[in-house]
């Protein structure tokens, strides 16, 4: 669904530049009768772009006004590609603008807005450079369900797979939150408070910040308890009130989770969505907002061609549905996880967070 409501002058729908051009039909989004048409300019960034076969970016297009304003437009605009056997653009809903590497060579990607149109080159090489090199170091956040799943054969298959590869990968795993001073508190605005809301290069309350983290890990994973999706409704003014559990606030403390990893472009973070809850442990109104939210995550939140990859391990655990199957929970009111499952599930963990690695993480 397109966002409504993100220009700050006054919405007009496209009849009023008929004539502008003919790409107007072809396009839609937010118009303005501020607009100097004349002077206004369309641009993309970055203005010159290189990405390796397979792999993907992001180009993002946006109009500048002759007041200075600038607006970005990216999912508005319609995006070409002068060969698409050397490189192909998205213009689905979540891939606008999204560059895909198919062969090396040289393109021209363009934005067309209207009767505005801009271009800019990009270059696909021939390699996949594994740019966290083969000694990459990862630390796992986790509790209860986390330590399950590491307990499932994390550390052995990753020093199996290191024999096999010739690799020297770590993977560590630390309890986040610790149960004291903080609290054994995992849910999005416990991420949120430590990461963002206290961002910087000191702890909080004995909590590494993602400066701490990223100075020491070429890949942080993270993931929250199975309290998270005990979600309640949005209620009046739970906005004001970060730490209440509503959809609004999850939503609202991921947005600005995700502005705040993308700030440290060297390093790759991996999220977890779930874990699920038991049936019985929770009224079926909140496991179906946990639903809701974590199809949020996948198919909004989460986008391609940057440092933010997804593991979907609430669809593993649920299989189509809005609780933990029972066959895989460690008792009937018990959301935590059984050995079987555990070890069942831990090598496609393994393999998720290779794939992030070895530059595969978008190639879902």
């Amino acid at each position: 669904m397109r966002k409504a409501g993100i220009m700050i002058f006054a919405l007009l729908i496209c009849l009023l530049i008929a004539g502008c051009g003919n790409d107007s039909s072809q396009v839609s989004g937010p118009v303005t009768k501020a607009w100097d048409t004349d002077n206004a300019t369309l641009t993309i960034t970055p203005l010159e772009g290189s990405v390796p076969m397979q792999w993907m970016c992001k180009l993002r297009a946006s109009v500048t006004l002759s007041s200075g304003y600038t607006e970005d437009i990216s999912e508005y605009a319609r995006w070409e590609s002068s060969d698409k056997y050397i490189a192909t653009v998205g213009n689905e809903e979540k891939n606008k603008g999204v560059v895909t590497g198919v062969s090396p060579g040289s393109v021209t990607i363009t934005a067309r807005y209207y009767r505005f149109s801009t271009t800019t080159p990009v270059t696909v090489s021939h390699d996949n450079p594994k740019s966290l090199g083969d000694s990459a170091k990862v630390v796992f956040l986790h509790h209860g369900v986390g330590a399950s799943v590491w307990a499932g054969g994390v550390p052995e298959w990753f020093a199996e797979y290191n024999i096999r590869n010739g690799k020297d990968y770590s993977i560590t795993e630390l309890e986040f939150p610790k149960n004291a001073p903080y609290g054994w508190n995992n849910n999005p605005y416990d991420y949120w408070n430590i990461w963002v809301n206290h961002a910087g290069a000191q702890s909080f309350r004995e909590e590494p910040t993602l400066e701490n983290l990223t100075r020491n890990y070429n890949v942080v994973i993270w993931k929250h308890s199975y309290t998270v999706s005990s979600i309640l409704p949005d209620a009046g003014n739970a906005g004001n009130r970060p730490y209440e559990k509503t959809m609004l606030n999850y939503k609202l403390e991921y947005r600005a989770l995700k502005s705040h990893m993308r700030s440290f472009p060297r390093t790759r973070f991996i999220v977890w969505t779930g874990p699920a809850i038991v049936q019985g442990a929770a009224p079926e109104e909140q496991a179906m907002l946990a639903r809701e939210f974590f199809e949020w995550v996948k198919n909004e939140w989460d986008e391609p061609g940057d440092n933010i990859y997804l593991w979907d391990f609430f669809e593993l655990q649920t299989e189509g549905g809005n609780y933990l199957k029972s066959e895989y929970s460690a008792g009937p009111l018990d959301s935590n996880l059984n050995p079987d499952f555990s070890k069942r599930v831990a090598p496609d963990f393994c393999r998720r967070v290779v794939d992030v690695i070895e530059g595969r993480g978008d190639a879902d």
